[in-house]
């Protein structure tokens, strides 16, 4: 069974949060609060992270590092010139990054939002 739908995956990763915190955090309200907000914020760096390696922020940095590879090791370039030539119109995209970065973000919003929303209730 396999499921594609973000909404769904969200509430599991809500529940999951929401034990984890109980066993972590106990019944101390503080404490519930920093573990809420550290959690958000780990879900957003996951789903940032995600975002910027999925938009190719680091394609132009390898593409550049086998450039001066082939320079500093001519014997080895053809190797890496057939490897790109095999690349060439392969698109390397993975369709569980856009559900995962989803997912990760509605997350990472839910448990800042909950910190928040008990920070400033009494």
């Amino acid at each position: 069974m396999r499921v594609n739908n973000p909404f769904i995956l969200t509430l599991i990763g809500i529940v999951l949060g929401l034990g984890l915190l109980r066993f972590t955090a106990q019944a101390e309200r503080m404490a519930w609060i920093d573990h809420a907000f550290l959690l958000g914020v780990g879900w957003l760096i996951v789903s940032a992270s995600l975002f910027v390696v999925r938009g190719g922020f680091f394609q132009s940095f390898a593409a550049n590092f086998k450039k001066f590879n082939s320079w500093l090791f001519p014997a080895g370039s053809s190797d890496i010139n057939r490897e790109k030539e095999i690349t060439v119109g392969q698109n390397k995209t993975h369709a569980w990054m856009p559900i995962v970065i989803a997912v990760s973000m509605m997350l990472g919003i839910f448990f800042i939002g909950l910190s928040l929303l008990l920070l400033y209730t009494v």
